[in-house]
């Protein structure tokens, strides 16, 4: 069975049915208009969504291999993030709004987290308890890895930081944390990179690392914007790292 959807201005999308009859989409959209994507997402999701009037503009969206509809969604999260817009639950429904009203917008909080959010880009709100480091201080470290459109904030009354972000970030600071947090110290270096991005660099030295002693574990984060590599861990470790 081959099923193919089209949407204007040269975008376009393949939707294939596996023999599992789990259907798989390729996404090509060029150029397309926001409000088509969405209407396309709300039609193969089966969810209900609301654009606020000030959703508009074109997008571009590629994909070489087929995925299922789970992951072309969070593609469609990841893409609405890159042009400027989040998309946030309310009540059974969807919204769709600017990024800089995302953060008052009631997101859902989230108490733990799966393996696969480690790759969500669900806009989140998540509450970490600390104890063994003032919260404060650990916000004043880590605010750098924090878009503008998010929010890391301290509740010295229960020394707790509080998180809105995309899933996938929280994970990563939240691992970092926890790593800060259990060896009492801010044992953190910061290397800013010139010729290769910060993610990139990570996903190479992390399966290294994870194959030699689990006790020099070295935890990392990544900083967009100043495409720097943050990691904790013990000195031996991140020296070998750096």
């Amino acid at each position: 069975l081959f099923l193919s959807f089209s949407l204007a201005l040269g975008a376009s999308t393949s939707l294939f049915a596996q023999t599992d009859s789990e259907t798989m989409v390729r996404i090509n959209m060029n150029n397309a208009d926001v409000r088509t994507v969405i209407k396309w997402i709300a039609e193969q999701t089966q969810k209900n969504i609301i654009i606020d009037p000030r959703v508009k503009g074109k997008l571009s969206v590629l994909s070489s291999q087929p995925m299922t509809m789970k992951e072309a969604y969070q593609v469609f999260l990841t893409a609405m993030d890159v042009y400027g817009f989040a998309v946030v639950e309310s009540g059974d429904n969807l919204k769709v709004i600017p990024n800089a009203q995302a953060r008052s917008a009631g997101l859902p909080i989230m108490q733990a987290f799966e393996e696969a959010d480690g790759r969500s880009a669900d806009l989140v709100i998540h509450i970490i308890k600390v104890k063994n480091i003032a919260a404060a201080e650990i916000v004043t470290l880590l605010r750098p890895l924090v878009p503008q459109t998010g929010h890391l904030g301290a509740f010295p009354s229960s020394n707790s930081v509080v998180i809105a972000d995309r899933a996938s970030n929280i994970v990563r600071l939240s691992n970092l944390i926890k790593q800060i947090d259990d060896s009492g110290n801010f044992n953190v270096d910061v290397i800013p990179l010139k010729n290769a991005t910060a993610k990139d660099i990570i996903q190479v030295i992390e399966p290294l690392m994870k194959r030699g002693n689990a006790k020099a574990a070295v935890q990392f984060a990544s900083d967009e914007r100043s495409n720097s590599l943050l990691m904790t861990g013990s000195t031996e470790a991140r020296g070998s790292v750096r």
